[in-house]
């Protein structure tokens, strides 16, 4: 990997932690699209945020361990690894079509995703049924495996709960590092060689993934959370519009 290239990777990193202490979902949604556009092919884009997410999911899961509902996380778990099979299928659809079907693809899908989670007007209640965590669990699996953003099923989901911030966050957090291992070792035995290496890179830039994550805390702190999230919406259909219009532009 040139140092070009790792440079606008560790920016990339940062970015993605940032946002995801900031608002508590949203790495792969910010930082995906920035690695295609780099010219990360979608596998490897995948593999060098999850070293990133992992190591982050980690240290904010240890630290706030004691507050995870356990009981809830295990069984949006397993659905998630349900999800993973179908989505690594379509994942390997995806990585052969080339970034002109890729990248419009994936700004297509943040596009929907935020869409119906700025659409849907969901009622917080202190529970809900519990299939809901399965279906949730599996789309969330789905989407993962097939271009590394699971967390808009699983951000839904908790709309539906009148549950503090941190107790949310945490939840995401716990949620996603359960998995991650299980997603890194399928993408390498699928990959091979490349995805590896791509995670291996992700480790070595993990103090820019940390860098942005204690920025991101503190712009939490420091700004309105409604202003903050909307912020962050517009950052990310930007990146959407660009993903969608780019190979056609080109």
């Amino acid at each position: 990997m040139d140092p070009t290239t790792l440079l606008w990777l560790g920016l990339i990193m940062a970015a993605a932690g940032l946002v995801q202490a900031a608002i508590g979902f949203a790495a792969g949604m910010v930082a995906i699209p920035l690695m295609l556009w780099v010219g990360l092919p979608l596998p490897e884009a995948i593999g060098v945020m999850s070293s990133g997410v992992l190591v982050q999911t980690t240290v904010k899961t240890w630290r706030y361990r004691h507050e995870v509902p356990w009981k809830l996380v295990w069984p949006m778990s397993i659905a998630r690894l349900g999800g993973y099979v179908p989505g690594f299928a379509a994942l390997y659809w995806l990585s052969t079509e080339g970034t002109a079907v890729v990248k419009p693809v994936i700004g297509g899908f943040i596009l929907v995703a935020l869409g119906v989670q700025l659409g849907l007007r969901i009622e917080p209640r202190e529970k809900i049924a519990g299939y809901w965590a399965w279906v949730a669990g599996f789309v969330s699996g789905l989407t993962a495996g097939a271009v590394g953003m699971g967390a808009p099923a699983v951000v839904l989901w908790l709309f539906a709960h009148d549950w503090p911030a941190l107790r949310a966050r945490v939840f995401l957090w716990a949620n996603f590092l359960m998995l991650m291992p299980v997603a890194m070792i399928g993408l390498g035995l699928i990959y091979g060689g490349p995805a590896w290496r791509a995670m291996a890179w992700g480790f070595t830039l993990v103090p820019m993934v940390l860098m942005g994550t204690w920025a991101g805390l503190w712009l939490g702190h420091q700004l309105p959370r409604r202003q903050l999230r909307w912020a962050m919406v517009g950052v990310l259909v930007l990146l959407a519009v660009t993903s969608i219009l780019g190979p056609l532009l080109s």
